[in-house]
Formats: structure tokens, C-alpha cells, sequence
């Protein structure tokens, strides 16, 4: 029976095989693999081996499994390159992780010990001292040292300092500079060890050239002689020996290390070229490491500032309680990031009625989601206290334009409903409203006004309506009629007009599954790539 590798991005892989024959995902706490998906069913699916092979099968759940796209009914083979979806959350079916070049484990064995006179044992401590192993001692311990440091330093510029300190009392010269590139091409000081001065510190430009441009380790024994290097400052500061070399790694180059010397000290030698050169390189290292730490910091900070937004967010959808007597409301909220650009919502209306209304703010992320959030504030302030949505559209346009930049909008659909199934709406820039009558018929109700807060001057138009028993409305953003495949035709209004129609008297939550479904099928279960809202409304 062959087995198999489940890879679920940033989790473990599961091997499905003898010893470990079933994977269970889902929800609820006793699956295999639990997760947070709230598309996901509380036990969704499962996968397992039986007969010859390796099987997925849906456990009933709401949304669905879904198998290179195409649903899974009951249960289907699985196959090495297969991708699973399952509520948001992608498997991929790999090869198992066999390497025949591989040792299978590791064992101590009893043997005889090596003769004395072809063994030798030092402690370790003293082959990483000096000790009387001369300059190439001396180097190494060196070179032991400031990887140690490399290795514990965090700060980047304790880091550098002690570098530069080390290579002074190693290499006894006059002064030691370690300069780091602007991102304007220019070098800045960054450490600094040897003769103190107080004016600015100099280096060639022909020198740092070739060391910056040219990726070149220079070693000058006499600057005065070298036409090609001269430089007036070093002939000046009395310089007769020098070594520059880049901080490099791969192929960026941070900046570069200099040491100078002068008379009495002896010119620098190739090992000392070579010394220098190493630390370099490993510095740079410890350079591109921190950089990346800081920014792995950063993207954490950022992801838990964005889950935190995403809980608040998901806090404000409204749990979708019945409106109003003799009407049932439903649900599909997708967002394509952690903080979705669409939202939707429902309050308490003047007179016993009830407002409904869909937004999807331009742009993706935290600033889009938080102009959302502070939309749906207004709007729980202002709904019970307003009779209609055209003014309510032009107090919301004013207000959030004073919010936001000149680029930033907000399209949406606002609806007042009574009980008496009277329905006042405007749409401020959105997608038009499907109302498909009881007997078939489908009506659009079209734009009456510009976005919200693109033109806060001009004024939005509304209309109104009467919802009969069995009518059913659906209110929905452009994640959903725009849904395509990788380069595929759009889902479109004709789309969902489809499914509205093959399923209309459906309950409105196998509605909305079926939707989805039509959604996954069309797109192949594509990652989307906008927020997906659709609010369905049906009078009883």
C-alpha cells in the first residue's frame, strides 16, 4: 500500500502510510489536524488509506471539499500532485520524504581503541588559545573570538564596534573604520577604533570604488606609489600601509572594512589581506541576518496587528438574526486578507423598520478595513435617526471624505425595510441589487449616485420597491461577480443569476452553500483575489 505526504502551508507534514493510515480535518477539537477556518466544518473531512492507495472523503461538510477544483461528493482517490481545498485552507498531496542516499539512523558501536602513539587528544579550550602556534595561532584565536561575537551579538552596531576594537588590538594599527552604505549609494561611519580625531573621517574615492563597485580586497603598501589608489588624504595623514575590503555577501555589498598604519609599524603582509577579508565576510553576514531578524520582527508585529484588526472586524459582523418579522436574511462573507475591504450589517431602523446595507472599499488591507470599521460607526449611530437612505448616503459621503484621502471610496448599497415589505434603497456607486420575484423574474436596481466619498458634493439618488411573499433580493460586491479562474472569463451577474435561479426556493443557507460551490467550481478554487460579500434577503 503506498503512502503519501499532506502539506498544509506553515504546518507540519502528515505521512499517511501503514502505521499511521488516517488524517481527520476540521474544526473541533480530536481532528488530526485542527484549525481556525471558519469556513471549515467542525469535522469536515478526512484522508486515509484503504486498498491500494490513498483516499479523500467529505465528512458532510457545509462548504465542501474540493479536489483540483471539482467537489468532492462522497470519496475519490488521491494522487501525488493532487491539491486539496478545503473551507480557505489549501493541502498538497507530495511524494513521501524517502531518501535512499540517506543513512537510515545512527548507532554507537563497541570497537578496539586506536593505538596511543597514532592518537592525539588536546583539550579543546587550548586548541582555541594561542598558545605557541605563532602568528597562525594568533589569527585563529582571533578569528575564534570574533565569530563568537558574530554569533551573540544581536545590535548590529555593538556588533561593528567591537569588531573594530578587536582588529585594533589585534592588528595594531592606527585606525580601523567600518563604513556602511546609504541607501543614497553615500558611506556612513559605523564604528570606529585607533587614533582619536575629531574631524570628519576620509577615505579615497578611487579607493572605496574599487572596493564598493569593483568587489576588490585592497592591500596597498605604499599609498604615495599607487597612481592607480593615491590619495592626497592618506599621503597627508602619513599613512604607509592600508587594507580595504568590502562587506560582502553574495551579491550585496553593505560597506567596507579599512585599516591604516604608519611609520614605525611595518606595511600590512597578504595574511593580514586575508584576515581582514574573512571578518568582512562574516560580518556582512551577521549584517544581512539581523536585517532579515528585524524584519521577520517586523512582519510578526504587523501579522498580529492584523489578526487582532481581523477579530475586531469579524466582531462587527452582525450574527444575522431575523430583520423584521415575515423576512429571513443569510450570509457569504469571504475576505481575499486578513482585514477585508467589504463589510456588511443590519441595525434598527425609525418606525420598526431595519437597515441592511453591503460596502467594499477601494484598495485591500488595515487602511481600507479600518475606513470600513468607521463607516459601519456612523451608520449605528445614524440609522435609527434616519428616514432615508438617499440623505443618509450624502451625510455618509460628506463625513468619511473628511476621513480619507481624495483616492479612498467606499461603493455601497443601502436599504430601509418595513414590515409591511416596503423597501427604500440607494446605491452609492456599487453593484447593481438582484430582485428576483417569486414567479421568475429578474429586476436590477442600479446605481443612483457616485461612491461615498469620491464627490461628497453631489448629492445620491434612491427608489423604492415592495418585497411579496417568496421574492428574494441579493446585495453583493464585485469579489463575486469578478471571481475567474487564472486567466479565465469573470464569474459575472449572470453567474449568480444562474444558481439564484436553479436554487431560489431553496433554505437560504443551502442557498448560500450553493453559491459558493458555483463560486469554487468557476474559479477551480482559485486563491481569491478580492473580498467575496453577498447578502441575500427573502420575504416569507
Amino acid at each position: 500500500m503506498g503512502g503519501v505526504v499532506i502539506q498544509v502551508p506553515g504546518k507540519a507534514r502528515y505521512t499517511l502510510d501503514g502505521a499511521h493510515p488516517e488524517l481527520t480535518v476540521g474544526r473541533g477539537a480530536g481532528n488530526t489536524l485542527m484549525l481556525e477556518d471558519g469556513m471549515l466544518s467542525r469535522h469536515h473531512a478526512r484522508c486515509f488509506l484503504q486498498g491500494d492507495g490513498p483516499w479523500v472523503e467529505d465528512l458532510g461538510s457545509r462548504h465542501g471539499t474540493f479536489l483540483n477544483g471539482k467537489r468532492v461528493e462522497d470519496r475519490l482517490p488521491l494522487k501525488e500532485g493532487d491539491h486539496l481545498l478545503m473551507g480557505r485552507t489549501e493541502l498538497r498531496v507530495l511524494p513521501p520524504d524517502l531518501d535512499p542516499s540517506r543513512p537510515s539512523g545512527a548507532l554507537v558501536v563497541e570497537d578496539n581503541p586506536h593505538p596511543p602513539q597514532l592518537t592525539i587528544a588536546r583539550p579543546l579550550s587550548e586548541l582555541l588559545s594561542p598558545g605557541s602556534t605563532g602568528r597562525w595561532g594568533e589569527a585563529l584565536s582571533f578569528i575564534h573570538d570574533a565569530s563568537l561575537d558574530l554569533l551573540k551579538e544581536a545590535d548590529a552596531h555593538a556588533m561593528l564596534e567591537r569588531m573594530a576594537a578587536r582588529l585594533h588590538g589585534f592588528l595594531k594599527p592606527q585606525r580601523v573604520a567600518i563604513l556602511l552604505r546609504r541607501p543614497d549609494g553615500e558611506l556612513d561611519l559605523a564604528a570606529y577604533a585607533g587614533r582619536p580625531q575629531t574631524e570628519p573621517f576620509r577615505i579615497s574615492r578611487s579607493l572605496a570604488a574599487a572596493v564598493m563597485e569593483r568587489r576588490e580586497s585592497v592591500l596597498l603598501r605604499d599609498p604615495a606609489l599607487d597612481q592607480g589608489l593615491q590619495s592626497a588624504s592618506l599621503v597627508i595623514s602619513q599613512v604607509s600601509s592600508a587594507i580595504a575590503t568590502p562587506l560582502a555577501l553574495d551579491e550585496a555589498v553593505e560597506g567596507l572594512i579599512y585599516v591604516d598604519a604608519r611609520i614605525p609599524r611595518e606595511p600590512f603582509h597578504e595574511d593580514d589581506l586575508r584576515l581582514v577579508s574573512s571578518l568582512a565576510h562574516l560580518a556582512a553576514a551577521k549584517l544581512q541576518q539581523v536585517r532579515l531578524l528585524s524584519e521577520v520582527v517586523h512582519k510578526r508585529k504587523m501579522e498580529e496587528e492584523l489578526s487582532l484588526a481581523r477579530r475586531i472586524q469579524e466582531r462587527l459582523m452582525p450574527l444575522l438574526p431575523p430583520v423584521l418579522p415575515g423576512f429571513e436574511l443569510a450570509a457569504l462573507h469571504e475576505p481575499s486578507r486578513q482585514v477585508s475591504g467589504d463589510l456588511y450589517g443590519h441595525f434598527p431602523g425609525p418606525g420598526g423598520s431595519a437597515w441592511l446595507w453591503v460596502a467594499d472599499v477601494s484598495g485591500k488591507g488595515l487602511g481600507p478595513g479600518l475606513l470600513m470599521a468607521t463607516m459601519q460607526a456612523y451608520l449605528d449611530a445614524w440609522a435609527e435617526s434616519s428616514e432615508e437612505p438617499g440623505p443618509l448616503a450624502d451625510r455618509l459621503s460628506r463625513t468619511l471624505a473628511r476621513h480619507t484621502t481624495r483616492n479612498r471610496y467606499i461603493t455601497a448599497f443601502l436599504l430601509r425595510i418595513s414590515e409591511d415589505g416596503e423597501v427604500h434603497y440607494c446605491n452609492a456607486g456599487h453593484n447593481p441589487g438582484l430582485l428576483r420575484r417569486s414567479g421568475g423574474r429578474v429586476e436590477e436596481l442600479e446605481s443612483q449616485g457616485m461612491p461615498l466619498a469620491l464627490f461628497p458634493e453631489q448629492d445620491h439618488g434612491q427608489a423604492a420597491f415592495r418585497m411579496e411573499s417568496g421574492d428574494l433580493l441579493a446585495v453583493f460586491t464585485d469579489g463575486i461577480t469578478e471571481a475567474a479562474p487564472p486567466d479565465g472569463p469573470d464569474f459575472e451577474i449572470e453567474g449568480l443569476r444562474g444558481v439564484l435561479d436553479r436554487h431560489a426556493g431553496a433554505p437560504l443557507p443551502d442557498l448560500i452553500t450553493r453559491i459558493h460551490e458555483a463560486l469554487m467550481e468557476h474559479t477551480s478554487a482559485a486563491p481569491l483575489a478580492d473580498d467575496r460579500t453577498l447578502l441575500i434577503l427573502r420575504r416569507r
